[in-house]
């Protein structure tokens, strides 16, 4: 009898947890990719080479000392950032070997245009079935530990 008992519950952990295909995470997470009009920063040396993978700094109007976004460019020497409001924001671009450049770019404020397009983790129905599975589970093992103690009386 506890074979089989032994044999259930590890069959249970590998339907739960190794038969699946689906990654399993500790805390869902969601995302969700919004089109709006971002500014894109293209940089390049004089010849026409892109200045790829360049430290960027951007300062936004209200405070020219703090930095609001800093990053890099990519391999083409491009970077975007989304202004959260109108005016002149400073950019300032280096290669770190002596090279770059400061600019102030104006950015019209527009409100926000996003949408959501994707978003992944879990909806409500599938956190209410996995909430259910996990009370229907505790209640076998406690018949389970229930029945070997009246079985042993």
């Amino acid at each position: 009898m506890k074979r089989v008992y032994c044999v259930f519950i590890l069959l249970s952990v590998y339907v739960i947890f190794g038969a699946g295909n689906h990654p399993v995470f500790a805390h869902g997470v969601h995302y969700k990719v919004d089109k709006a009009e971002a500014m894109i920063i293209k940089v390049e040396y004089d010849g026409g080479e892109p200045m790829g993978y360049a430290e960027v700094k951007i300062f936004s109007p209200d405070d020219q000392k703090v930095e609001y976004q800093n990053g890099r460019t990519d391999r083409e020497g491009r970077f975007s950032f989304l202004p959260e409001k109108g005016g002149a924001w400073k950019v300032v671009v280096s290669d770190g070997m002596g090279h770059g450049v400061t600019a102030e770019v104006s950015a019209d404020h527009r409100p926000d245009a996003g949408k959501m397009v994707q978003s992944a983790g879990f909806n409500t129905w599938q956190k209410v079935i996995i909430a259910l599975s996990v009370i229907w589970g505790l209640i076998g093992f406690a018949f389970f530990f229930q029945a070997r103690i009246i079985k042993r009386q």
